[in-house]
């Protein structure tokens, strides 16, 4: 059985070794959150978002001159005798 499931302690992701976790003064000492490496990954993630959208669009405009329902595929006008 996982520690976490016994304890009712949920782990952190990233593990700190007991003795790094105290700092000069004894305290406990959590690591700070990186938001510049989170923006970033956010940043990412919306560029990619919005090139693969921009794609589907592009995707999609190649398609439809192939297939347009207002022309028929083959004239069927009468031919002048």
């Amino acid at each position: 059985m996982p520690l976490a499931a016994r304890t009712g302690v949920a782990r952190l992701s990233c593990d700190i070794h007991p003795a790094s976790a105290l700092s000069p003064t004894g305290s406990a000492h959590l690591p700070r959150n990186n938001y510049g490496f989170e923006k970033r990954q956010k940043e990412l993630r919306r560029q990619l978002k919005k090139e693969e959208k921009r794609q589907r669009k592009l995707d999609r405009a190649k398609e439809a001159p192939e297939t347009k329902p207002d022309e028929p595929e083959s004239p069927e006008a009468p031919a002048e005798a």
